[in-house]
């Protein structure tokens, strides 16, 4: 299949790219200055450059706390870019698979978010993101929404790489304990949205009921001090940087930003209709300490 990527610069469409260069798909990433999703002229005029069998969005406003401080721009990217994306799928006759966000609950919850929960974001960046997810929804019916967590990986900005980089200058790290998640690796992503291709590829739209809203994360679950002590551990394994571990509770480290305390989402669903699950977070891990301690760490 031809796919066209929406978002060339950030962890996951890296790693698609990684990914679907060794399968029989043909995929070309998309980013700025070349392509703007909050332009739907810019963005139309683009992708009639291309062809493409599937659109993969990947492009969005993540910094959570900037989200407070520029409301605007998160919304012109996660709400309006979402549903230009959306149309331009449309008018190209093609499937989108749109990637969301476990920011849409406020993390309240004592049992794993499945798609049928309730949203109820806490703060711009949520709130932005679930009205992108919700003009996909309404815009065109070949959809796949994808809700992850806690991504990391070899590229870009991540928990996983600021760990490593600090324990190059410090001995001690404070890490917050009392918020979890499911710590989820790009690359897994990546291999999962193969799969899911592949899937589509060979039943076409002979299964209407595939499409709709997906939880993909990595199996098992940590708070963030759990997943700094196992980079630390892995690193050290691998004669890497490692510090001591400090757990501290959120009200410790002021911001502007309320975080979800739960993410931990139900992945039942997409394993059950495309017999996709992520390997656990610490095999994962172990994989990605080893490809930035091996000369990515300094990107």
């Amino acid at each position: 299949m031809d796919i066209v990527v929406i978002g060339k610069a950030g962890q996951v469409s890296r790693s698609l790219v990684d990914v679907f260069s060794e399968t029989h798909h043909n995929v070309t990433a998309l980013g700025r200055p070349q392509i703007d999703v909050s332009k739907p002229g810019l963005l139309n005029e683009a992708l009639r450059d291309y062809r493409a069998d599937i659109v993969i969005n990947t492009a969005a406003y993540t910094d959570v706390e900037a989200a407070e401080d520029n409301p605007v721009s998160a919304y012109e990217i996660n709400a309006k870019g979402a549903e230009h994306v959306a149309l331009a799928a449309k008018r190209m006759g093609v499937p989108l698979i749109h990637f969301s966000t476990d920011y849409v609950f406020n993390g309240q919850a004592i049992k794993p978010y499945s798609e049928e929960s309730e949203p109820s974001p806490l703060g711009v960046y949520g709130t932005s993101k679930l009205y992108g997810d919700l003009a996909v929804e309404r815009s065109l019916r070949r959809h796949l929404i994808l809700r992850t967590t806690w991504v990391y990986s070899a590229y870009g900005k991540n928990f996983v790489k600021t760990m490593l980089r600090l324990a190059l200058s410090r001995d001690v790290i404070s890490v917050v304990e009392d918020q979890i998640g499911n710590p989820t690796y790009s690359h897994d992503i990546a291999c999962a949205l193969n799969r899911i291709i592949d899937h589509l590829e060979a039943k076409g739209d002979s299964q209407k009921s595939i499409w709709g809203l997906y939880n993909l994360t990595g199996s098992g679950n940590a708070s963030w001090a759990d997943l700094a002590e196992e980079v630390f551990s892995v690193s050290r394994s691998l004669s890497g940087p490692t510090a001591q571990v400090v757990r501290i509770k959120s009200n410790q480290r002021p911001s502007n930003v309320s975080r979800p305390q739960y993410s931990v989402l139900d992945t039942q669903k997409i394993a059950h209709v495309f017999g996709v699950e992520l390997p656990n977070w610490r095999v994962s891990l172990k994989q990605c300490v080893s490809q930035l301690l091996n000369g990515d760490l300094k990107e």
